[in-house]
């Protein structure tokens, strides 16, 4: 119970400082770079909360994440992140703009930026700005980042994966009921087909 507690805590420290990391490089990117990087990393972030939720098999990632995997795009991982019980309905919303925004930026070649109306718009109903409704659109936009990514990262340490499945034997009932099925299904087959004759 002890080295668990410790490697939490170890975790915790690490994503402590990635998140530091993370925060100073955001700050220092164009509006559109700011948008792209912030939604990759709370993709990524996602990604690795719905990993750690799943039995660890070697091919994890190739089967589910990579490619055009079920969970290869940050709306899937949205969506099961939200029905797993992993985030509230608020930080699914908010998450879903992010992508909105990201999209936005992703799609326009013209000049943008969160001065933008409909950028500006979005950021306007995001939940989880801490830092209030007198603060410029990017302001709530990297506040509102920073708060789900913490929380992400918190439910992550706190997912424990779940075990294999342990491989059970066919009971002997189980067999009989299936041969005897495939049996009656043979006798149905034979009673109904149409007998041939010559012309």
């Amino acid at each position: 119970m002890k080295s668990n507690m410790d490697d939490k805590k170890k975790a915790l420290g690490e994503s402590i400082n990635e998140f530091s990391q993370f925060r100073l490089a955001l700050t220092s990117e164009s509006d559109r770079g700011c948008a792209l990087f912030a939604a990759a990393y709370l993709d990524n972030a996602l990604s690795k909360l719905l990993s750690a939720c799943m039995v660890q098999g070697k091919r994890l990632e190739e089967d589910l994440f990579s490619g055009q995997a079920p969970l290869s795009t940050f709306s899937s991982r949205i969506k099961l992140a939200f029905y797993m019980g992993k985030i509230a309905e608020s930080e699914r919303k908010d998450l879903d703009s992010i992508r909105g925004i990201r999209n936005e930026f992703a799609h326009h070649p013209e000049q943008l930026t969160f001065e933008n109306q409909s950028i500006r718009d979005r950021c306007a109903n995001l939940n989880h700005n801490w830092r209030g409704k007198y603060v410029g659109p990017r302001t709530k936009f990297n506040a509102t980042v920073s708060a789900l990514l913490i929380n992400i990262v918190v439910e992550t340490i706190q997912s424990t994966s779940p075990n294999d499945k342990e491989e059970r034997p066919m009971h002997d009932e189980v067999k009989q009921r299936g041969l005897a099925l495939v049996a009656y299904f043979d006798e149905v087959l034979k009673s109904t087909a149409t007998p041939c004759t010559d012309s």
